[in-house]
């Protein structure tokens, strides 16, 4: 139950976000619950949670007008299909949200916590990376990872098929190689560690 209430908690708390970044779309975000590290993105139509380290579940829907943002529950036995409303305020990089509607008490109970900050991550850093070229693939030892100048240093897991981190390491601009000899063979997937909108995939043979 209680992570059912923070997942739909932070949904709701990261619909605000958007007045930085002009939209929601794509944009990443970090706070912290009860001492937990929690990251939440948003993709065009979901809010995606996870905490640091582990692959994003997506909680819910959402839409955005303005300064109003509304979030419906993906998994219904939480919240119904009842609609949370929010206004938002913001200071620089974090932001808090009030209670505009809430019908739903899982998320509402949340609104408090805060600051939320958004992640130092851009969009523009993931959509370059979503165009790196990885070669050669498939690959037995290392893989290398072409990125396009002006990429800022940024942290990379990679994950197994079940969604395990295998390895972890740092990525900048220009040629990355990355051994992955001993990694089992099978499917793999490489995201940046801050916002994992932007993948990619390589097999071990």
């Amino acid at each position: 139950m209680i992570k059912k209430i923070t997942l739909t908690a932070f949904l709701s708390l990261f619909i605000g976000i958007s007045l930085q970044a002009q939209s929601l779309v794509n944009t990443a975000w970090t706070t912290n619950l009860q001492g937990t590290s929690i990251n939440v993105r948003f993709t065009a139509t979901t809010v995606d949670i996870a905490q640091t380290g582990s692959p994003y579940d997506s909680v819910a829907t959402y839409t955005e007008s303005g300064s109003t943002f509304s979030v419906t529950d993906i998994d219904p036995v939480s919240c119904g299909t009842d609609v949370g409303v929010y206004a938002i305020s913001y200071t620089g990089n974090t932001m808090s949200l009030a209670i505009t509607t809430e019908p739903c008490t899982a998320r509402g109970d949340f609104f408090a916590n805060g600051p939320f900050t958004q992640t130092n991550i851009s969009v523009f850093e993931a959509a370059k990376f979503a165009t790196t070229k990885l070669y050669p693939n498939p690959a037995n030892n290392v893989i290398n990872l072409d990125i396009n100048e002006g990429f800022d240093e940024e942290d990379y897991l990679i994950y197994s098929i079940q969604g395990q981190i295998v390895s972890a390491g740092t990525l900048h601009s220009g040629e990355n190689s990355i051994s992955i000899a001993g990694l089992k063979s099978g499917l793999y997937q490489i995201k940046l560690k801050d916002n994992a909108t932007a993948t990619l995939k390589f097999v071990k043979l």
